[in-house]
């Protein structure tokens, strides 16, 4: 693909792909923010009508509540969920895990109640199962302190990830922007769920060659702080947690904090990660303590200060984002820039 097709196809999608679409023409550089929700996967009679078992972790401790939380929510909300059980004389088995952990885990009728750092994808709408937001997350971009770049906007971010720019001096109005060349990191997981960072290019094979790929969140941190002219994203728990002291500079995008919920909620930040909750509709599955805890977990995360830079569905509703039922599903209207 021509530098300038390419080019010329980022103004044409970009804001598509905002508003949580991808444009209709081939080759598309920005992927969906969200699926479908009326779609169902088919599943055998058998699975569907098969209750809830618990794995031998939870049966072990009979518990009366099991879920599995991706690594975020249960960083934020591990220790509050723990407390809770207790003021509640419930005994929640919470084990934390990956978007693909969860998949599993519901996908064998195991839990009650399953975490995500991404919103479902088409595969993970199987019959009985109510999707929930829990908010959204800043995704940040980051570099090393001595790096004197700090503020980009998203079309010269996209443009780095593309390999159209390979040093920092050759981004236009970068002031001071140092004469080497950029050292590119990312992590491609969850390759098949919509959003995250396929907000930034929808897919692995159009990301430069020259990027790092590494595997872990850790390794994301480590990376980055290894090297001046890196750049590599996050979310702030996940950065915070992995990060030794000197920690990664964190970048403006379009002249916004990413620590901001307000621009965060109105995508004047402009790039985020969803975060879902998964639990059974049917009430014959489901379990009685589910809903006490749903609720409890949304109003933990209204708490969550600036420093997680993550937007509750409250803010999300006020700042005009589309809802289906209880899971987003587009974005508020937008300026144009």
């Amino acid at each position: 693909m021509s530098k300038f097709f390419r080019n010329t196809l980022l103004t044409g999608v970009a804001w598509l792909g905002i508003l949580g679409f991808a444009s209709a023409g081939e080759p598309n550089l920005i992927g969906p923010a969200f699926s479908d929700p009326n779609q169902t996967v088919p599943m055998p009679e058998a699975w569907v009508k098969r209750g809830i078992e618990y794995d031998t972790e939870a049966k072990k401790a009979k518990a009366d509540i099991a879920i599995t939380l991706d690594q975020q929510i249960f960083l934020m909300l591990g220790k509050q969920i723990a407390e809770y059980g207790k003021q509640k004389g419930l005994d929640i088995v919470n084990q934390e895990g990956t978007c693909g952990i969860s998949d599993g885990f519901v996908a064998r009728k195991q839990v009650d109640l399953a975490g995500y750092c991404c919103a479902p994808d088409a595969k993970q709408r199987l019959p009985g199962l109510k999707h929930i937001t829990l908010g959204i997350a800043a995704k940040v971009f980051i570099t090393h302190p001595d790096n004197p770049v700090n503020d980009l906007t998203l079309e010269q971010i996209r443009k780095i990830y593309l390999g159209d720019y390979n040093r920092w001096s050759e981004i236009p109005g970068l002031q001071g922007a140092p004469n080497r060349p950029i050292h590119v990191v990312g992590r491609l997981h969850c390759k098949a769920r919509p959003g995250h960072w396929r907000l930034l290019l929808d897919t692995d094979n159009l990301f430069t060659p020259r990027m790092k790929e590494v595997s872990s969140i850790p390794d994301m941190v480590s990376e980055v702080m290894a090297k001046r002219d890196s750049i590599g994203y996050e979310t702030f728990t996940n950065i915070l947690h992995y990060q030794k002291n000197p920690g990664p500079k964190f970048l403006r995008v379009e002249g916004q904090d990413p620590h901001d919920q307000a621009a965060i909620a109105t995508l004047r930040y402009p790039i985020y990660r969803t975060f879902a909750l998964t639990i059974w509709e049917d009430k014959a599955m489901r379990n009685p303590h589910v809903d006490g805890l749903v609720d409890f977990m949304l109003e933990e995360v209204e708490k969550l200060g600036p420093e997680h830079g993550f937007v509750a569905v409250s803010r999300l509703r006020e700042a005009g984002w589309r809802f289906h039922g209880e899971e987003v599903m587009g974005h508020p209207p937008q300026p144009p820039r």
